[in-house]
């Protein structure tokens, strides 16, 4: 079924992000999980492609989530789909970045936004701690070729000064917000005063 449940999956993105940025805020963008059984099936990433031509939307908003056993098979085909989608305009996020075997040789070749630390880089972070260096490195490395970084699984207070203080692009998790519904989080949106900085980063 992750075929027509992919499709599915889009449109509705589609449909609730055009909304968001109509009534909220313009710079809404919504992030849509892809397996590696997409692009390698008959014309899917294509169909993809001529629904967001075929809209009034900005194709920025759509993000679209690879990991890299996305590269691992038939890695040529995918590298160039992944190149069709940025042409017209959906962003490419690395995701569990670091846990895969080819991250930096792909990293010369692959046309993405953003890299995505993983998780288990984060869970242990501390002051002079392995951890923080391997974010450092990853955010040096993505800096120098054009790359936004976000980290993944933030859940402490620490965690967040100690990834804001090395200057991470973004940051996601259990500390701003746990999966929640669409009303419940247009409500969490509208807690929070202009400019705080929560919304800078659920935004």
């Amino acid at each position: 079924m992750i075929h027509e449940l992919g499709d599915w999956v889009l449109n509705e993105a589609i449909g609730q992000v055009r909304n968001w940025r109509q009534s909220y805020n313009s710079r809404f963008q919504v992030s849509v999980n892809v397996s590696p059984m997409q692009f390698n099936s008959d014309g899917q990433i294509h169909r993809w492609i001529d629904t967001v031509k075929a809209i009034d939307l900005d194709p920025g908003s759509i993000l679209l989530e690879i990991t890299e056993g996305l590269l691992l098979e038939n890695d040529q085909n995918n590298i160039e789909l992944l190149s069709e989608l940025r042409a017209v305009g959906i962003q490419i996020a690395l995701d569990d970045f670091g846990t895969g075997y080819s991250s930096l040789s792909y990293l010369k070749v692959l046309e993405i936004d953003y890299l995505k630390i993983d998780r288990s880089f984060i869970k242990s972070l501390a002051v002079e701690s392995g951890d923080l260096v391997v974010c450092q490195a990853i955010l040096s490395i993505a800096q120098n070729m054009g790359f936004d970084v976000v980290a993944e699984g933030v859940e402490t207070l620490e965690q967040e000064k100690l990834l804001l203080g090395i200057d991470c692009h973004y940051l996601q998790g259990f500390r701003y917000a746990k999966p929640i519904a669409t009303g419940e989080f247009e409500k969490l949106f509208f807690d929070f005063a202009p400019g705080d900085s929560l919304i800078e980063r659920v935004a």
